[in-house]
């Protein structure tokens, strides 16, 4: 890709701790052992926005309008096990979706509004994306709860390897 351009994305980016045990309870599901490619680790984060190919002259615009968010932090209760049947994903995600989430989410797509992005139009549903290529859906609210205490959100960009694609946070933004 041009160097123009960069593959762009904001998200809730876990620490080492929340990504250990997002990855055990995972691993935890024998209906799922063997299937699909489960992501790395150092990967996994739940998408607040993705806006693709972005100019490099627009990035600053994304950056002063994620600083201007005044959302408090909050507690992130991981607690479902989900399936995409259309790409076949097996996610991890909250039963119940935090006020202060929705909050985050719509907030920050508005200001983004300003620097010319157009969020997408379904509904937000908080995921992690645990494995792809998964065949057999298996859909529970029966797991090991992860707690996950949100301090902040990144601007990451996604960067295209041979075989894979690595994820790396350019910023971090606190939420007070």
């Amino acid at each position: 890709m041009s160097k123009k351009f960069e593959r762009l994305f904001f998200a809730l980016w876990p620490d080492q701790l929340v990504r250990d045990q997002l990855s055990e309870v995972f691993k935890g599901v024998p209906e799922l052992a063997g299937q699909g490619r489960q992501m790395v680790s150092s990967n996994l984060h739940i998408t607040l926005h993705f806006l693709g190919n972005i100019p490099l002259s627009k990035v600053g615009c994304f950056i002063e309008q994620a600083n201007k968010i005044q959302c408090s932090s909050f507690e992130l209760k991981i607690d479902r096990l989900g399936y995409f049947k259309k790409p076949k994903i097996s996610w991890l995600g909250p039963v119940k979706i935090p006020p202060a989430l929705l909050k985050l989410q719509f907030t920050l797509g508005e200001n983004i509004n300003l620097c010319g992005f157009q969020p997408e139009s379904r509904r937000f549903q908080p995921h992690v994306s645990m494995a792809r290529k998964i065949n057999q859906a298996v859909i529970t609210d029966q797991i090991m709860p992860v707690h996950w205490k949100v301090e902040r959100f990144a601007l990451v960009k996604s960067i295209s390897l041979e075989t894979s694609v690595k994820y790396e946070p350019k910023m971090f933004f606190p939420l007070r």
